[in-house]
């Protein structure tokens, strides 16, 4: 039963999930890939646990342009073991596998062995790292890491995500994008 006085109730017209969590995993899958998704498939639902109101879980097959076929699922309202925000994340490919777990190591299992890759030292602190790539975007005029003129393809994603869980049909995520003719 939906908790009406439950944090969320009512925002995202029933895809809470979608809009507030995995429009970041989606640019992280961007980003990590180096690839667009070009066709979407999805499904957004609401767990029979869930105490928010609307869809907090959803499952997706994204096509990307190289080819590359990734599976996607994740809900805000996992029982038992606690999801970091950030999710938990498996990269798997044709020499292994990466996983991002709960305490934000990456593992690397391939040849047979597991092992913990080293983070990239951030001295001034993920916060700060940011802050001060705004600054200098400003101070150069140069682009910064995430602009919109970048962020526009995550959105789109984004998009085509969300028609395909309202309409049940695959979605080419250029049909969403301001250029598509």
């Amino acid at each position: 039963m939906a908790n009406a006085g439950a944090p969320g109730h009512g925002l995202g017209g029933g895809l809470l999930y979608l809009l507030d969590f995995a429009v970041h995993h989606f640019d992280l899958l961007r980003c990590v890939t180096g690839d667009e998704p070009r066709e979407v498939v999805a499904t957004s639902f609401r767990p029979a646990w869930s105490w928010f109101a609307g869809n907090t879980a959803a499952a997706a097959i994204l096509t990307t342009a190289a080819g590359c076929v990734v599976g996607y699922g994740g809900t805000m309202v996992a029982q038992g073991f606690e999801t970091p925000q950030e999710g938990l994340i498996t990269v798997s490919g044709e020499r292994g596998t990466l996983h991002l777990d709960a305490a934000s190591r990456v593992l690397l299992a391939a040849a047979g062995a597991t092992r913990e890759l080293p983070g990239e030292p951030v001295a001034e602190g993920e916060l700060g790292r940011g802050l001060a790539q705004f600054v200098a975007a400003i101070r150069t005029g140069r682009p910064p890491e995430t602009h919109v003129g970048d962020n526009i393809h995550t959105f789109a994603l984004l998009m085509a995500v969300v028609e395909s869980a309202r309409a049940r049909h695959p979605v080419r995520v250029a049909d969403l994008l301001p250029d598509a003719a």
